[in-house]
């Protein structure tokens, strides 16, 4: 995903722990948005769901390489495949950019405090 190129070789780790924190919250936000699409049929619901999980477990093993300095930074979606799985259900690509928007915009926050 090119809006994370180049992004955390500045942050520090601080910073570099707060991007999968709030990944996290905003990822389970999106799977409930989803689930509660009355609009969409079960089936399609569910296959959404199953791609934005796919992307959300992912998120905790990358906190935990940061913590212990195994993090390796250098692909554009922090090991998180995140290009893979929209590939998969193009559907959510839209709620994927939002939750990384918002996560680097909060660990931008971080680095001005």
């Amino acid at each position: 995903m090119t809006i994370l190129d180049n992004r955390f070789g500045v942050w520090t780790d601080d910073q570099k722990l707060t991007f999968p924190e709030v990944l996290s919250h905003e990822l389970t936000v999106a799977i409930r948005m989803v689930w509660s699409e009355n609009d969409l049929p079960v089936q399609r619901r569910l296959e959404q769901i199953k791609w934005l999980n796919e992307i959300h477990h992912r998120v905790p093993m990358r906190a935990r390489a940061i913590r212990k300095q195994k993090a390796d930074w250098t692909g554009p979606d922090a090991g998180l495949g995140l290009e893979h799985r929209i590939d998969q259900d193009e559907s959510i690509r839209p709620l994927v950019e939002y939750a990384v928007r918002r996560s680097i915009r909060c660990a931008d926050e971080v680095g001005t405090q």
